[in-house]
């Protein structure tokens, strides 16, 4: 769809996406796609063509210099032919003002405090991932209120992050969004050579990452590999003792209660809710366990989850409180428990745990990323810091983790140290060179 007031001729590719009239877009496309050019003229086009006064749009990326390195030719650019029609190019503010009163201005997630206040009637928002979560909810999403304005979302996958975020949300509301991914192999855009060259030059994590947009490749410090997930998965369930019962009350805003329930090596029940208080959850862990019988109960006791405990504990529940903040039995390796209980967790899913398909679930076992301190300690990204990546808590992951805080012994094992003759004959015989050697199995 050629603009005929700037000569801009789109490719192809993005031609659905000019021509749609859903309120919000997002476009994962692969590096070199085109995203960025497509997303300013389609700015100055709606700036050239909006009937309403005054109209208002913007250009955000992470930072006012990738604004101005990233898009600002591409704007001044589309300008110049419209300077003797009365066009201004204001480069002190990186902003371009047209004939008919229509603005488009660029900015970054560290100067965006510039337009709190104001209206917007367009907004394109360059690698969201990369922002603070609260400069859409608190300045853009208000400002587009006023008028109705539109939001289009562009990026190029990074792992599953909040731009990851939205464009499951999208992917969900197909009435409300318009939906754009381009990958390199079937975009057509660039050629076979280039795109040879490149595989040759990054790793495959990378090249499935930045050409193929794929979300399923890791971050470099992501903790849990998404493979490992999905290939647990597909795993045959082998033991199904004992029952154990996590539980991770929500603490505040909008985190979540959840509630899990693992068999052995099977995860057999995740329950959520948000808003409730601490004798509503006791309530809901008390029919959970009413229904499972399980060995131990899990609860994280920091803030609410300490009462929640003791309550429990009084109704002659079988719990056992973890301060996920306390120190861990590896003190010298791990920075706190909460560490070590997704290190053992995640052993368990590379070897033994068959994961259910629960997107939810997969999303939180991900999400975090991890660092060493200068004692060589490894420490778990903390859940306000993932909120400030624009991540929810990862509470289903938590609740899972909480399962592993402690050894709990399994049937087989409870059976043998009672039956000390039977032991006493395992250990005084000639070893059976015949039977397989088990692996190293984490807490059960």
């Amino acid at each position: 769809m050629p603009d005929v007031s700037s000569g801009y001729k789109p490719r192809k590719q993005f031609i659905a996406f000019h021509g749609s009239e859903k309120r919000w877009a997002c476009l994962v496309c692969h590096r070199r796609a085109g995203k960025t050019t497509a997303s300013i003229r389609h700015l100055e086009r709606a700036a050239l063509t909006s009937r309403k006064p005054n109209p208002r749009f913007y250009y955000i990326a992470p930072l006012y210099k990738q604004a101005k390195i990233v898009a600002w030719e591409m704007l001044k650019e589309g300008a110049r032919s419209l300077i003797p029609l009365g066009a201004k190019i204001n480069e002190s503010e990186l902003r371009v003002d047209y004939p008919n009163g229509g603005q488009v201005r660029l900015l970054g997630g560290d100067t965006v405090d510039a337009i709190r206040g104001v209206y917007i009637d367009g907004v394109v928002l360059d690698e969201s991932a990369d922002m603070k979560p609260e400069l859409w909810s608190s300045v853009v999403r208000p400002a587009l209120a006023d008028r109705g304005g539109w939001a289009v979302w562009i990026g190029t996958p990074k792992g599953r992050d909040a731009f990851y975020e939205t464009w499951r949300q999208a992917q969900a509301n197909p009435d409300e969004w318009y939906t754009l991914e381009l990958r390199a192999s079937r975009s057509g855009i660039l050629a076979d050579s280039e795109l040879a060259a490149a595989k040759a030059a990054m790793s495959e994590s990378e090249y499935n990452r930045e050409f193929e947009c794929s979300f399923e490749e890791p971050d470099i410090a992501q903790f849990i590999p998404t493979q490992m997930c999905l290939d647990a998965q597909m795993r045959e369930v082998v033991r199904t003792k004992p029952v154990l019962m996590g539980v991770d009350p929500a603490r505040f805003g909008n985190d979540r209660t959840c509630i899990l329930v693992r068999c052995g090596d099977e995860i057999v029940q995740i329950k959520r809710y948000r808003g409730l208080d601490g004798p509503d959850v006791v309530g809901q862990v008390a029919l959970v366990a009413d229904f499972h019988h399980p060995d131990k109960i899990f609860i994280d006791a920091n803030g609410l989850g300490g009462p929640i405990a003791d309550y429990l504990v009084k109704l002659n529940w079988p719990v056992v409180p973890v301060q996920a903040g306390g120190k861990s039995f590896m003190a010298d390796r791990y920075g706190n428990k909460r560490v070590e209980m997704w290190a053992t967790m995640k052993k368990w899913i590379a070897e033994f745990g068959k994961l259910p398909d629960d997107r939810e679930l997969i999303d939180d076992l991900v999400a975090p990323t991890y660092r060493f301190d200068a004692a060589n300690r490894m420490f778990l990204e903390k859940k306000e810091d993932m909120k400030k990546r624009g991540l929810p808590s990862p509470d289903s992951g938590d609740a899972l983790a909480m399962t592993f805080a402690f050894p709990v012994a399994g049937p087989d094992m409870i059976d043998s140290a009672y039956n000390n003759r039977s032991r006493i004959k395992v250990h005084t015989r000639a070893p059976d060179n015949r039977r397989p050697q088990r692996p190293s199995r984490p807490w059960l």
